[in-house]
């Protein structure tokens, strides 16, 4: 029987990333977004855990936790709840709750699978077999116009288990980075790039916090190669490209060539 977990948050765009992160690990989730849509959920489901924000209209995430616990659903009356918000510093004062975990906004698709397998996972082994698989797949911002090249490159990704997201100036580049904390950037330069670009987006990965190691590159076609490589600052690779297949292996290739740097760094410091 599939596990069930149901997931709150005010804002659909974090709800539909975990429902699609918790449906790929097979499990059968419920979504609401607000507190009081959430406990007639939590009643008439009764899952096995629930993912809730804090910062919520209508019941605030207090008061839907604390309206659980008098309902006494779930295991020894009482469900586990996994608190996610933007208030890392708050996390004493959360954890004062008795939750079974809390996760600082924002996370990543392995730190969420972390938690929720510690709540309600399966035995080490096969725990261990998930969080390798969840470990090689990345999550990835493409800032482009939606050509073919692009289209086919996205399909690519998406075949190998990757999440791609997509943005289409500097200032969502930076907003949809900020939100998801992706672990490559390609942005594509076109022939009216500006050459405050790439800067300017670099600018804003820097600027998120905590520091995320964050790979940034860029692809054009063969003809701006010149022109890309001096808007582009040093040591930020520009991939030319003249179709799709030859763009795919490039990115390929770089998104492993990062997974072995990764390796190598980390045996080294065993």
């Amino acid at each position: 029987m599939e596990r069930k977990i149901l997931v709150v948050d005010d804002e659909p765009d974090i709800v539909e990333l975990i429902e699609a992160v918790l449906n790929e690990h097979g499990f059968e989730v419920f979504t609401a977004h607000n507190g009081k849509d959430a406990l007639e959920v939590a009643r008439r489901e009764k899952p096995d855990l629930i993912i809730s924000d804090i910062c919520m209209p209508g019941l605030s995430g207090y008061e839907f936790w604390k309206a659980l616990k008098d309902l006494k659903l779930g295991n020894a009356g009482e469900i586990p709840v996994l608190i996610i918000s933007a208030h890392g510093d708050m996390q004493s004062f959360f954890d004062s709750w008795g939750i079974c975990g809390f996760l600082a906004k924002p996370f990543n698709e392995q730190e969420l699978m972390v938690k929720v397998l510690e709540v309600i996972g399966p035995e080490a082994e096969k725990k261990a077999e998930m969080m390798e698989k969840i470990a090689k797949r990345k999550k990835i911002l493409i800032r482009s116009i939606q050509d073919f090249s692009v289209k086919k490159l996205t399909s690519f990704l998406e075949s190998q288990g990757h999440t791609v997201m997509h943005a289409y100036d500097e200032n969502e580049t930076i907003a949809v980075a900020q939100k998801f904390l992706p672990d490559f950037v390609f942005n594509q330069y076109l022939e009216d790039t500006p050459a405050s670009d790439s800067e300017k987006i670099l600018e804003g990965l820097a600027a998120i916090t905590p520091p995320q190691k964050i790979e940034y590159a860029v692809f054009c076609l063969e003809p701006l190669t010149v022109e890309a490589k001096k808007n582009v600052p040093e040591p930020h690779p520009v991939f030319s490209y003249v179709n799709s297949e030859w763009l795919i292996h490039m990115v390929e290739r770089f998104i492993a060539q990062q997974g072995e740097k990764k390796d190598v760094s980390e045996e080294k410091n065993k």
